[in-house]
């Protein structure tokens, strides 16, 4: 089995269409091919909905708030 990762643009359309150069270790016939769709974070874009919540699965930040200040004023103690 290989793994080939090629980044595309879906258009509006939803009509993908793309060439594929395959590897030449990859044997000459019928072949299987999988497709997984997932979509790139765009990092261009720190917009507030898109940071929200983000903290909430924080080890540091999804306990009770109270204590979390509480030892964190302890700790320059």
């Amino acid at each position: 089995m290989t793994t080939i990762q090629k980044t595309i643009r879906i258009p509006a359309d939803r009509q993908v269409h793309f060439d594929l150069k395959v590897p030449g270790g990859v044997p000459v016939g019928e072949a299987e091919v999988l497709m997984i769709i997932s979509p790139l974070p765009d990092s261009r874009r720190r917009t507030l909905a898109r940071l929200a919540g983000c903290l909430a699965n924080s080890p540091n930040f999804s306990r009770n708030p109270v204590e979390l200040q509480k030892e964190m004023r302890d700790e320059w103690e």
